[in-house]
């Protein structure tokens, strides 16, 4: 008996020592789990025996026992390799109709043939079905189906979105404070190309509207370190999306109540910024200031400068009133005329009488006057053909190379100068247009008077320049021989430093020449022009086609349209320097201004490096380059090109809704394989978008572009810059005040 007792622990031992085998064996196994041996000790009595005092039989194993306690989880390159943390099964089936269900921790799956998920023996993987939005719509266990992967994954969503958390060291260096950028020329620039820029860079992978995959890079610079009144580090960040830098998009700062809050460069925040500055626009573009450079306070004041008072006797008195006015001009006498076109003017076929419609313009008197006749329209006594003389064919003929003045105060003889010619010889010059009521002349040297007579003889006079300026056949003397009128010079008009900033010349606009001010209207002019010469603004680089191409596509109801309408004559492509033809099948189809605006006129701005949409009168006006343009493939006085300073976006609008256009859109170059739209970012043109409705009407639609994104030098120099400056006029003291 003592031998057989000895034997059961032999084996138990055996048991044991098998079982840890198999444990090191599977070592390996994905999702093993070890087991242990548990044994009990062996009696043998009768049931009138004392079971106390019996002596075991030995020992005998009684089970084995897993332990499902939690394993290292390790990474695998298996996308479909999984783990379960804590407590659970993966539950699979042998088959698809199989009814037996087999539980397992081993998370090592693979896609079949068919698209299922299944383990190393072919066993399928059951899951919970679920919506369309990923929420699961049953739970028990009968309910789990085979998981069969889609053969579309769905349609291609841009990234929009990126969390991205990331460990900077916090004892970096400082890299625009190195001592190479303290002293001498050198000036900190990061450029990704050169890693002694930037501190540290990480990439991440985006994808387009199309699923196409590109690399993110951000660059992170820092710029300060901690200190006791601001405990953490500040780092600026660089993000360029494959060669391309992402401008990141400015958020405005909002208060606990949801007010926006401003800061201005003092440090001052407050959520109404007009109690520090009164011309404050909240729409307008402003300069950047960031809180954490406002460290340093200063108290300090407005500076304010008045200046002398009006001397009535030899300046010009607006009155205790300021209720007179001093007209915009160069020298004492008023220097321009103006009128409003209100209608088209028409005239009859068959035995009407001769009719014509002239302007002639005299300056001087007696032996030293001078005298030019601009004739715009003129027909012979009972002409076959009447005519319809419109505002843009006046702007057309003014602006043109057509002869249509004649020396002299009769038109009958035949036109030997043009618009321009003439207008030299008188020295006078014109502002602005008769389609738009804003048409003036005025004298260059500003030292002498000029009269305009107005002669219309068409037979329907329903329309015209009509009021106290330009009356039908009526000579208007513009000033005065005996009773002189101040006026006041708009260019050069007045230089002012601040802040020990340079001395800058400000002028008044063109625009402004022959309007009347009071004081108060003149003070509130001159608030802009120094704010608008004093601003952050930059040039606008137009140098390749890629900035420079745009086309203009409009939607027009060509069952209405007026058999005389300008858009009804044949399109013909504007001659270029350098030549460059860009619209030779919409010449060669033999489309009408109409069919080409309906098939997309592509248009291309002139070369320059200083464009500037805030430079009305001026050469470089950006505003007026893109009218240029769009005036020479469709005519002038069709399309009127805006500029909204708040969206910072042009606008495009027909300026009569006789030329029936219904909607537009303009939208950037196509691409070199003349096929693929590309977006204009500098202009704002889109590469692709719908049309927008628009009509002549104030209260109708007009086509509003992008944002124009400036890419040329700074016009005026970071420390040269000043903002808030404000002109009042004190009608009781008569003076000005800056401050």
């Amino acid at each position: 008996m003592s031998f057989y007792t000895s034997l059961t622990g032999l084996n138990a031992a055996k048991a044991e020592l098998g079982i840890v085998s198999n444990n090191i064996a599977n070592v390996g196994t994905i999702g093993f789990k070890k087991a242990r041996a548990e044994f009990g000790d062996i009696f043998a009595t009768s049931p009138l025996q004392n079971a106390s005092g019996s002596i075991g039989q030995g020992v005998l194993l009684k089970g084995v026992a897993q332990e499902f306690s939690q394993g290292n989880v390790a990474f695998s390159q298996n996308s479909l390799d999984m783990a379960i943390q804590g407590q659970g099964f993966f539950v699979l089936k042998p088959n698809l109709t199989s009814n037996q269900t087999v539980f397992t921790r081993n998370g090592s799956f693979r896609v079949n043939n068919d698209r299922y998920v299944v383990d190393s023996s072919g066993q399928f993987v059951q899951v919970f079905p679920v919506n369309d939005d990923g929420s699961v719509v049953a739970t028990g266990l009968s309910s789990a189906k085979s998981l069969q992967l889609p053969s579309t994954a769905g349609l291609p969503r841009a990234s929009s979105k990126i969390d991205l958390g990331v460990n900077l060291p916090a004892d970096a260096e400082i890299i625009p404070q190195q001592e190479q950028y303290k002293s001498g020329a050198a000036v900190y620039r990061f450029d990704r190309n050169d890693p002694n820029t930037f501190n540290r860079s990480t990439s991440i992978t985006v994808f387009d509207s199309l699923g196409n995959p590109s690399i993110a890079t951000i660059y992170y610079v820092k710029n300060s370190n901690a200190t006791i009144e601001d405990p953490t580090n500040k780092w600026q960040t660089y993000i360029y999306v494959g060669d391309r830098e992402i401008i990141p998009a400015l958020l405005n700062a909002k208060t606990d109540k949801g007010e926006t809050l401003f800061i201005d460069k003092f440090g001052q925040q407050t959520t109404d910024p007009t109690q520090f500055d009164p011309t404050f626009n909240a729409g307008a573009p402003h300069p950047l200031y960031y809180l954490n450079d406002q460290t340093n306070k200063v108290d300090s004041t407005p500076a304010k400068l008045t200046g002398g008072f009006i001397d009535r006797a030899s300046g010009f008195d607006f009155g205790s009133t300021d209720s007179n006015k001093i007209r915009i001009g160069f020298s004492e006498v008023s220097t321009t005329a103006s009128g409003t076109w209100t209608n088209a003017i028409s005239s009859s076929g068959a035995g009407a009488p001769a009719q014509e419609y002239t302007i002639t313009l005299t300056k001087g008197t007696g032996a030293d006057a001078i005298t030019r006749t601009l004739t715009f329209h003129r027909q012979a006594a009972a002409a076959v053909n009447g005519k319809t003389l419109r505002a843009e064919e006046i702007d057309t003929l003014l602006a043109g190379t057509t002869n249509i003045a004649n020396v002299g105060a009769s038109g009958a003889a035949a036109a030997t100068e043009t618009a321009a010619q003439a207008l030299a010889a008188l020295g006078l010059g014109y502002t602005g247009r008769a389609l738009d009521g804003s048409l003036s002349f005025y004298d260059i040297n500003g030292d002498q008077t000029f009269s305009i007579a107005v002669n219309n003889t068409m037979r329907s006079q329903a329309g015209g320049f009509t009021g106290s300026d330009f009356s039908s056949a009526t000579a208007l003397t513009v000033g005065s021989t005996t009773e002189k009128q101040r006026g006041l010079n708009n260019r050069s008009f007045l230089k002012i430093a601040v802040d020990d900033s340079d001395p800058i010349v400000v002028s008044l606009p063109d625009k402004l020449r022959g309007q009347a001010l009071t004081g108060t209207e003149l003070a509130a002019e001159m608030t802009k022009a120094i704010n608008n010469a004093y601003g952050d603004d930059r040039y606008t680089s137009i140098n390749s086609a890629a900035n420079s191409d745009f086309r203009l596509f409009a939607e027009i109801d060509l069952d209405n349209l007026p058999a005389d309408s300008p858009l009804r004559t044949a399109y013909a492509e504007p001659v270029r320097v350098p030549a460059a033809l860009l619209n030779t099948p919409l010449v060669t189809g033999g489309l009408t201004r109409a069919g080409a605006l309906e098939a997309g006129i592509k248009m291309r701005l002139p070369s320059l490096e200083t464009y500037s949409p805030n430079a009305p009168n001026a050469a470089n006006d950006l505003v007026a380059a893109v009218q240029r343009e769009v005036d020479s493939h469709i005519g002038p006085g069709i399309i009127k090109v805006g500029y909204d300073p708040r969206a910072r976006s042009f606008t495009f609008k027909p300026n009569d809704n006789a030329f029936k256009i219904q909607s537009l859109k303009v939208l950037g170059p196509l691409d070199a394989d003349g096929t693929t739209p590309k977006s204009n970012d500098v202009l704002g043109f889109p590469a692709i978008a719908d049309f927008s409705a628009v009509g002549a009407g104030t209260t109708q639609g007009t086509l509003t572009s992008g944002e124009l994104r400036p890419n040329g030098n700074d016009i005026l120099n970071e420390d040269q810059r000043r903002y808030g400056i404000r002109v009042d006029y004190l009608k009781d003291q008569r003076k000005f005040v800056f401050s």
